[in-house]
């Protein structure tokens, strides 16, 4: 897909976040970002038949859809980061003068790219804006958690690059991981 080097970029920025002192192969994160067409499409599906009669893919739409798509701990997380992501991305107002300045919000996968994409995918007439941030959310999450144990695995290795074997080692030992990824991740 040519969306590849979109998410390519989206999960090396995760790799640096969760594992600093790590390198990752080029392999490896194309294997990671060739699972994410496969679920955004699956994820689209699923929050297109919540849809009902709506016209707009909402937020609360993709929530619903996670279970069908993701084990259910991977699916509940899914969605607390979604709504965490939501209340960081928007504006905030100063309360005070004095109140310093906050984080700066800067998530790992562009989400305008993200909402063109998914306007690409969606079969419903509107698309809310902050889809774009909730599904961004959902793949920075996932690659967070298969970069951390993939990560693990490398430490263990004694290792300082993470590469695609630790990445199928760490999925398909963990149970949801490899419900949701192991036979797809090569």
């Amino acid at each position: 897909s040519g969306h590849v080097g979109l998410f390519c970029e989206g999960i090396a920025k995760v790799a640096r976040q969760v594992h600093p002192n790590f390198t990752i192969t080029e392999e490896a994160l194309m294997s990671v970002a060739k699972l994410y067409p496969d679920f955004i499409e699956k994820l689209m599906r699923a929050a297109e038949v919540h849809a009902g009669k709506k016209v707009t893919l909402t937020i609360r739409l993709l929530e619903l859809g996670l279970p069908d798509v993701l084990p259910k701990e991977l699916a509940k997380f899914a969605a607390s980061v979604v709504d965490k992501e939501i209340e960081k991305s928007r504006p905030k107002r100063l309360e005070a003068i004095e109140e310093p300045a906050r984080i700066k919000w800067d998530p790992a996968f562009d989400h305008k790219k993200i909402l063109a994409l998914l306007k690409e995918t969606c079969f419903l007439d509107r698309i809310s804006l902050e889809c774009g941030v909730a599904m961004g959310a959902i793949l920075e999450y996932l690659a967070a958690e298969i970069i951390e144990l993939g990560g693990f695995r490398t430490r263990e290795q004694n290792q300082t690059e993470i590469t695609l074997s630790h990445l199928v080692e760490a999925v398909r030992a963990d149970e949801e991981l490899a419900e949701a990824f192991g036979k797809k991740l090569v």
